[in-house]
């Protein structure tokens, strides 16, 4: 995300340089004409200082606009090209208008600028690539005026030295850059494990029952209707206190571990799960029939009966308790009278579930 907007960047940069150097040739054009100052005959004038650098700016910027446009190319390919892009209209400006030696420096200042994407292999090509428009800028004013070869060279020997030092600062920038991505990666990395310690109960790895669950039940309430009802169930270890007494809190555990298991495999994007606390897990239901909801139940009451283990031939059942609304009613309210529905069903026997009311079940219009 933060390559794809410094590109966006870039390539507004590119199109405003390239429109501030077309006003400006025109511009001195006009002076020099009006003050009969050419160096060249206005045609040569035009043809050397005029269209190539607006030729190799609208290009650049053209290539480098596609190549951010394009689907098949790489994000570091798409970097290369808007940096190169910027670089070789900074060249441009120093070859072609050679005559004002600090402009030789601008495709350094380009180099400077690309030390965002902390690429160490781009900021060398782009040292290299500089270093070599420099050149380039100091040969052509060479050759338009061979008298000046000794001060452009000197011009040119500053102009390195302060580009070196351009480059260690590109360096430092793109240390700096990739240090903070690296933080910040980190600490997304940090937030996304604390946030999951905090949702997840570590035991089973579903959610707490508080307050995550209660939050999404919450907004799950917030849907019911006639048409499209909403369950709560809540369930209860059947004499499980016995489990931890003999065998120990380790054993049992493994039983609360083997719930959590079946219960992954039944909760999806109409059922959620949370635990409550101990052997207490919640349920909701988002839409669908309360048949279908009791059914599901008993089946999960069901499985979990058969799971065998490995520190006792005991089995171990459950109680549950369902409730279905039909309207606006809270999620406490529905709680109350799910832990109701459970005590009902440990009454009546235990390992069974209770929808309240039983076959007419109290809905909570």
């Amino acid at each position: 995300m933060l390559d794809r907007k410094l590109r966006h960047t870039i390539l507004n940069l590119n199109y405003i340089i390239t429109a501030i150097c077309f006003v400006f040739d025109m511009a001195f054009l006009l002076l020099y004409v009006l003050t009969d100052d050419l160096f060249y005959p206005l045609p040569v004038y035009i043809c050397v200082r005029i269209i190539p650098p607006t030729a190799i700016n609208v290009m650049s910027s053209f290539v480098a606009y596609k190549y951010n446009e394009s689907d098949e190319v790489s994000s570091d390919a798409k970097n290369e090209a808007c940096a190169a892009t910027l670089c070789t209209i900074g060249g441009s400006m120093g070859i072609f208008h050679s005559f004002f030696s600090p402009l030789w420096l601008a495709p350094c200042i380009g180099m400077m600028f690309c030390g965002v994407f902390a690429s160490k292999r781009l900021r060398l090509v782009l040292a290299a690539y500089s270093m070599f428009l420099m050149g380039a800028a100091a040969a052509f004013q060479c050759f338009e005026r061979p008298g000046e070869i000794s001060s452009n060279l000197q011009n040119l020997a500053v102009d390195i030295a302060i580009s070196m030092i351009m480059y260690m600062i590109s360096k430092v920038i793109s240390g700096y850059i990739e240090d903070f991505g690296t933080e910040m990666k980190a600490s997304v990395l940090r937030e996304q494990e604390l946030e999951t310690r905090m949702r997840y109960e570590p035991l089973t790895g579903i959610f707490f029952a508080r307050p995550y669950f209660m939050e999404i039940a919450t907004n799950i309430l917030d849907k019911a209707s006639p048409e499209h009802p909403v369950s709560l169930a809540m369930v209860d270890f059947d004499h499980f206190k016995e489990i931890n007494d003999i065998f120990g809190h380790d054993n049992g555990d493994k039983v609360i571990k083997a719930f959590a298991d079946l219960t992954v495999t039944m909760t999806g994007d109409d059922i959620i799960a949370g635990r409550y606390g101990g052997e207490e897990f919640v349920f909701m239901f988002d839409g669908g029939d309360i048949e279908r909801h009791i059914e599901a139940m008993n089946y999960l009451r069901e499985r979990f009966e058969n799971v065998s283990y490995d520190f006792t031939d005991r089995h171990v059942t459950l109680s549950c308790g369902i409730v279905s609304c039909r309207g606006n009613r809270s999620y406490e309210d529905l709680f109350v009278l799910a832990d109701k529905a459970v005590y009902r069903a440990k009454e009546e026997g235990r390992n069974k579930t209770i929808a309240i009311g039983a076959g007419e079940y109290e809905k909570c219009e």
